[in-house]
């Protein structure tokens, strides 16, 4: 029995020994408990940034408990991610979570190492992004900076949307197009010229809509582009249909949504790209979203295209900037020249890009340089893109910045496992560390599965793992077109070790073929919903190694009920009665120990009400009920396997000796 299941399930073969007797078959809620090592619900809150958090925390902890959980799902946070950045505060706080959770029989699972939240880690480094490769842009050499040159020259056809044909605008190709949509060249609104681009949608149907124009251009690959236009609206609901897309080989190299408040005034919206491996792109121009029954119209005007030189420039090893003139003779950043200015955005930017987030190439006193003389110009970039960029799986660095966090926080918490919460990633297997690897994208994230799993054992015996299971289903690429990752992570279940637990969301889909895939592979899942996860598992009983459950968002007790038995009006009853203040309960989570208990001998009941005992309670440790029998001898019992009513007043005495 591994680590985890000793923690949640110590029980003894003496007084109680009776609440482990074969019990109805699988789907009967008497064996529940058996079959389900795991009753998790997962914690969203985990900044902890005032003890009023830290007081809701344990309130659903307590909550939990009495509706038998055993186990909480830290979610990753800024602050969970890198402890010992958030000060001392934080810390304690942490600590007191952890004493509260073991007060309550409640074993804490904080989320490590998510890949995929850059929005969490950049800010702390933007360096540890995933980065795409830009190849060869030109700069030309002049007396105080080497300046960014078009090449090609790049021009959108009917960018300005002054000229109409019959049928639409020339260059534009019109998609979507409907009875009830519009799309014409309207000379009653213009931010430039004379004229610009109105959709207009009537539709009365509360359904779907996506409609607008295309262009296609030929770009060169592994360049950066700006895309840009002017857009406005008489109708605050129309700025949130606004979508700017730039794609290639049937996937978005980037797309933008706006804001419904955005666009009442005609503003300048911009999305940059990478072009990737280049060829034939489409640049679109459209409304998207939800109909409503009023009119909706957009109007875009001055649509351009145009080369983007060094910007979020990446720096860690190797990624080092290459600057060689055309004849291929090298320069050496520092004797030649330095890159100056600008920043590296570390979420995705909002806004347009102005001149202060470009660096500049400037030539040093000494350089080799000439004036006139044509560089070609390469480096790693992050985009700030639309949505989060993912970390650099292959990055020592990365390993570095996570490993200093599990340090921290195995200290505070000392948890008996750890959830590795990565569900996706959006860009991958281009930056070099990646494509020095010369492995598939699944098998590196092996290798970076592995590196993990090695730091979170090293300062201890290693603990159980807890895996998503989004990231090891070959067949589920989820928004796969939206992302910019070199090649797939379809072969990424086959490096998946067999001792992780999966954490399995799509567990209805096409009759369960997520929980019969990882079952067949030999892997442990725990089911993750809401709860009618009680129902599936009723009509299920035949999948093997399903081992625990997790609440996603629905009430505890509510997902309790569903699950694995429903809670009497009394014990609801009681609980409400019992709330714990907030400035009680942070004295009460910060006490070391536990104050002696009367040694009050009475009647233990199990959970079936089958089975007696006489004992006294003699203190809850690690989920487990300490009883003393009348010879003296020292007997445990899991919280979940006794009687609601011994439950609740094993808890009332735990907090009744802390708070009084």
């Amino acid at each position: 029995m591994h680590y985890l299941s000793k923690t949640f399930y110590c029980l003894t073969a003496l007084a109680l020994l009776a609440a482990l007797a074969p019990g109805p078959a699988w789907g009967a809620e008497a064996d529940w408990s058996a079959r389900l090592e795991y009753r998790l619900f997962l914690i969203s809150e985990t900044q902890l940034a005032s003890d009023a958090e830290l007081a809701r925390a344990g309130e659903r902890l307590r909550e939990a408990a009495i509706s038998g959980y055993n186990g909480a799902v830290l979610a990753p946070s800024a602050n969970l991610v890198e402890p010992q950045r958030a000060g001392k505060e934080y810390l304690a706080r942490l600590v007191a979570l952890r004493k509260e959770a073991e007060r309550h029989g409640l074993a804490l699972i904080p989320g490590v190492f998510p890949f995929d939240a850059g929005d969490l880690v950049l800010p702390f480094d933007p360096h540890l992004a995933e980065g795409l490769p830009v190849k060869d842009v030109l700069y030309v050499v002049d007396k105080d900076e080497a300046r960014l040159c078009a090449d090609p020259p790049l021009a959108l056809v009917s960018g300005d949307f002054e000229t109409a044909a019959r049928g639409g605008v020339p260059g534009w190709e019109l998609a979507g197009l409907e009875p009830g949509r519009k799309i014409e060249v309207d000379s009653s609104q213009a931010q430039y010229g004379n004229s610009s681009l109105r959709l207009e949608n009537a539709e009365e149907k509360s359904r779907l809509v996506s409609y607008g124009a295309v262009q296609k251009v030929w770009l060169p690959p592994f360049r950066l582009f700006r895309f840009s236009v002017w857009v406005k609206t008489d109708d605050p609901q129309a700025g949130r249909c606004l979508f700017l897309a730039a794609s290639a080989e049937k996937r978005y190299l980037d797309y933008r949504h706006t804001s419904p408040s955005e666009t009442l005034e005609w503003t300048r919206h911009e999305l940059v790209f990478n072009s990737l491996q280049g060829g034939e792109v489409e640049l679109r121009l459209e409304m998207r979203g939800r109909r409503d029954p009023r009119a909706r119209r957009l109007w875009f005007d001055s649509a351009e295209l145009e080369h983007v030189g060094l910007i979020n420039v990446v720096r860690r090893p190797g990624c080092a900037p290459i600057v060689r003139n055309e004849r291929g003779r090298a320069y050496d950043e520092g004797r030649d020249y330095r890159i100056v200015g600008g920043k590296t955005q570390a979420v995705p930017m909002r806004g347009t890009l102005s001149a202060d987030d470009v660096p500049r190439l400037i030539p040093t006193g000494n350089t080799r340089m000439r004036v006139g003389e044509r560089l070609r110009v390469s480096f790693t970039a992050s985009l700030p893109l639309s949505y989060p960029a993912s970390l650099c799986i292959s990055s020592g660095r990365v390993d570095d910045f996570f490993g200093d966090g599990i340090d921290s926080l195995s200290a505070a918490l000392a948890p008996p496992g750890y959830h590795l919460a990565t569900k996706f990633l959006t860009n991958a297997g281009w930056d070099p560390a990646c494509l020095a690897a010369r492995r598939t994208l699944g098998a590196q994230w092996g290798d970076c599965l592995q590196r993990q799993i090695k730091l979170l054992g090293r300062r201890r015996s290693q603990p159980v793992c807890f895996v998503w299971s989004d990231m090891y289903e070959p067949w589920n690429e989820p928004y796969r077109g939206h992302w910019q990752r070199n090649g797939t992570i379809e072969d990424a279940w086959k490096y998946l070790p067999k001792g992780v637990v999966v954490i399995t969301t799509a567990y209805e889909a096409e009759e369960a073929k997520s929980p019969r895939f990882f079952a067949a592979n030999g892997f442990r899942q725990v089911i993750a919903g809401d709860a009618k996860v009680g129902d599936w598992l009723h009509g299920h009983g035949e999948i093997p190694g399903i081992v625990g459950v997790m609440n996603l968002d629905a009430p505890l007790a509510e997902f309790a009920a569903g699950v694995w038995g429903r809670l009497s009006q009394e014990a609801r009853a009681a609980l409400a009665a019992r709330k714990i203040q907030p400035g009680r309960q942070k004295a009460a989570v910060e006490q070391p120990e536990q104050p002696a208990v009367p040694a009050e001998v009475r009647t233990w009941t199990d959970a079936s009400g089958q089975y007696t005992t006489e004992a006294a309670f003699a203190g809850l440790e690690s989920g487990s009920v300490r009883l003393r029998t009348a010879d003296g001898s020292e007997v445990r019992v899991a919280l979940e396997l006794l009687s609601e009513e011994d439950r609740l007043w094993v808890l009332e005495q735990v907090e009744g000796r802390t708070l009084d």
